[in-house]
């Protein structure tokens, strides 16, 4: 006889039934840290798309902005023509960064 055999036929049936209630209570713990891991993904991925979202948005607003420029200097020939001399000016004086072109585009949108 295997010595499994002869360990199984000494168990009592109580230790039986208490390795059973452990093999339950881990089952139950292990469903219960699924049920946890699950819910941190979930919550992850809300998180995630709240700062993709947050990101989206801002992007949108600088391309909106870049928009409203274009639409500014296509707007008349005389405008294109004079925000073509400014940003040559800007160029010629070391300033021709896009950022300074577009601060001089942004503060001619702001005159009537």
């Amino acid at each position: 006889m295997s010595d499994i055999l002869r360990f199984l036929r000494g168990c009592s049936d109580a230790l039986f039934q208490s390795a059973a209630d452990e093999i339950d209570r881990l089952r139950a713990e292990n469903d219960a840290l699924l049920k946890r891991v699950s819910e941190y993904e979930r919550d992850f991925v809300a998180t995630c798309s709240l700062h993709a979202h947050a990101n989206l948005l801002t992007e949108n607003a600088a391309l909106l902005k870049d928009a409203e420029r274009y639409r500014w200097l296509r707007g008349t020939t005389k405008r294109v023509c004079h925000t073509h001399v400014e940003a040559n000016i800007l160029h010629a004086k070391g300033l021709g960064q896009p950022e300074a072109v577009d601060a001089a585009i942004d503060a001619a949108l702001e005159k009537p």
